[in-house]
């Protein structure tokens, strides 16, 4: 599927696009980080005098996201964090295995020994989550795969044990979604979207609903571009109005649809297939005139 994604998430909870189809990364691969690290300490400088009328999730990639951090043998993270005022702030991670050395749990603790995260983990990821702060229970979240490993069911419930938001998807057999509805409080509405993506046409048809059924977003791309777009008058960015494609192996381009009609592109050339770590990003404004552009050396 060369269309591969969306330039846009919101509603970071509950909102998402939950296909279980990317490839599987170590933390350390994740945190942009090459071969066995046992530990890593990063600086990063910002620069500002972007366009103010960029859509403001765009953004430079940082080559490594980590700034203090600390991994075991097999890339998991048992350390990550920052250094503030010569104090280390952030937390350390412990993993309890099954028989067969499989990780079951990973119990994340800040920088005091204090509860910060609980996750439990079964085959396709992991099938509950818990969120503290200042150790005490801020929500709880669990997990339903289908027997592909498919996400298709995301619920989310505060310390007492009311849900307040949900996310459910059904999928085609490529593992691609086809319809997700995402919930907040007393199943109030969030999101409703349907897509289909044509193996044969290489066309990707997408279709973002209000409350009442009434269209909000719809698009069709084909052959690595957009060919069809329209969102109703007056809407703010929306999920579904920006899209990326895999221009080539190491080559990815995000073409974004502001409310006004600006169509703004973001490309970006990688040293790899598998990580995308980044050589090159570059921000266009709708006439292809670059922005705001990066570099980044080995």
């Amino acid at each position: 599927m060369r269309c591969a994604g969306f330039c846009l998430l919101f509603f970071v909870l509950t909102v998402q696009d939950i296909s279980a189809s990317h490839p599987k990364l170590t933390d350390a691969e994740l945190d942009g980080l090459r071969g066995a690290v046992k530990s890593v300490t990063t600086n990063v400088e910002r620069f500002e005098g972007r366009d103010p009328d960029a859509p403001n999730h765009l953004v430079i990639t940082y080559p490594v996201w980590c700034e203090v951090c600390e991994y075991d043998e097999e890339g998991n993270s048992i350390k990550r964090g920052q250094v503030v005022e010569g104090r280390f702030v952030g937390g350390t991670t412990r993993y309890l295995r099954n028989e067969d050395g499989t990780i079951r749990e990973k119990r994340l603790r800040d920088e005091n020994g204090q509860p910060f995260q609980n996750v439990m983990l079964g085959p396709f990821g992991k099938t509950e989550e818990e969120d503290y702060q200042n150790g005490r229970l801020q929500w709880r979240q669990t997990f339903r795969y289908d027997k592909n490993g498919n996400l298709i069911e995301w619920l989310t419930f505060d310390p007492r044990g009311n849900q307040t938001a949900s996310t459910t998807a059904s999928y085609d057999e490529q593992g691609n979604v086809t319809e997700q509805f995402d919930r907040g409080p007393n199943n109030s509405f969030r999101l409703h979207f349907t897509q289909n993506y044509n193996l044969e046409t290489d066309v990707w048809t997408f279709i973002s609903y209000n409350e009442n059924g009434t269209v909000r977003v719809t698009r069709t791309t084909n052959d690595n571009r957009i060919t069809s777009y329209w969102e109703q008058p007056g809407a703010r960015h929306e999920y579904g109005s920006g899209v990326y494609f895999n221009t080539a192996p190491k080559e990815r381009e995000c073409e974004d649809h502001s409310p006004d009609g600006k169509v703004w592109h973001q490309s970006e050339k990688f040293i790899d297939e598998r990580r995308h770590d980044p050589l090159r990003v570059e921000l266009r404004d709708e006439t292809r005139v670059v922005q705001m552009a990066a570099d980044y050396e080995l």
